[in-house]
């Protein structure tokens, strides 16, 4: 008796109040799912920049995995861990020019890097302040 009371309850609630059932069901659901989903309640950073290191396998045997672990290490040295993430790729479809290293947000594409092209890179599209500093 009681259920089937609440029951009419929130269909009359539901019809007289449409905006705030939506608010009050989408809260609801979002509630239910953070208890069933314990991942939900952590916050989820979301980095400034992101490197894209290829490791497929004509990159990585021209060097793409130390890569990856050189940038790594210059995060680490700078401070910026949470800023900036590295991103191991699989194959990139660019083997002729690898290992190969892809910088977001700027979209810049970069072939054949060595550590003295990561490290100059690294200083263009991560260090720079503005957009506006670019070359």
């Amino acid at each position: 008796m009681l259920l089937s009371v609440k029951l009419f309850s929130l269909i009359i609630f539901v019809h007289i109040q449409p905006e705030i059932t939506k608010l009050f069901l989408r809260e609801s659901a979002l509630a239910i799912y953070k208890t069933v989903n314990p991942y939900m309640s952590k916050h989820f950073n979301t980095p400034d920049k992101v490197i894209y290191v290829c490791t497929g396998s004509k990159c990585k045997k021209k060097g793409g995995k130390d890569l990856g672990k050189f940038f790594r290490g210059m995060i680490k040295d700078m401070g910026l861990k949470g800023q900036v993430e590295i991103v191991k790729t699989e194959c990139t479809d660019r083997c002729d020019y690898a290992p190969v290293v892809c910088m977001q947000p700027d979209n810049a594409w970069m072939p054949q890097m060595n550590e003295a092209k990561a490290q100059e890179a690294f200083q263009e599209h991560v260090l720079r302040a503005t957009p506006n500093e670019r070359h």
